[in-house]
């Protein structure tokens, strides 16, 4: 890991999943990572203590962003709402305490029985917010709370406003 603070100690540090993390050091300034969210999103509205709250809450936030977009030569703007803390991470196998973490692979995994899975996948559809994802053979179908998305279908009807 290199030394994002060149030099400065970090007396906290909280890492949601790869490239979602905020660090805050010892001078009272912050650093804030959120792979897919508009860096001004995460400037003006995420803050420290929502990354501590989403890792020890387990809960999800979404944030709204207007992106511009192109499809056939003809720009658009939108309005996107969008998952931005995620305490679920999909490359770690992470303790009951919410803290440790094992890469999956590891030797010294726990095994679980088919009890247990399938109380492991209600607890993660439910952090997802009740979205799944069908891939039998089919073209896949993302069903969320309100709207469902279809890769076949115009990307304008996915979106909650365009301007």
């Amino acid at each position: 890991m290199k030394d994002e603070c060149a030099g400065i100690s970090i007396p906290e540090c909280v890492c949601l999943r790869p490239k979602m993390y905020s660090i805050l050091k010892a001078d009272e300034t912050n650093i804030k990572k959120a792979k897919g969210v508009k860096k001004s999103v995460v400037k003006k509205r995420i803050m420290h203590k929502q990354y501590k709250e989403t890792l020890f809450g387990k809960e999800q936030l979404w944030h709204g962003m207007n992106v511009l977009r192109s499809e056939g030569h003809e720009i658009y703007g939108m309005h996107l709402n969008k998952i931005s803390l995620l305490p679920f991470d999909s490359k770690r196998w992470i303790g009951g305490d919410g803290i440790r973490t094992k890469a999956y692979g590891y030797t010294n995994m726990p095994t679980l029985k088919d009890d247990e899975l399938r109380e492991l996948d209600a607890e993660v559809l439910k952090l997802l917010g009740g979205v799944t994802v069908c891939l039998e053979g089919q073209p896949a179908v993302l069903h969320t709370r309100s709207r469902t998305w279809d890769r076949r279908a115009n990307s304008r009807e996915q979106v909650d406003s365009v301007w």
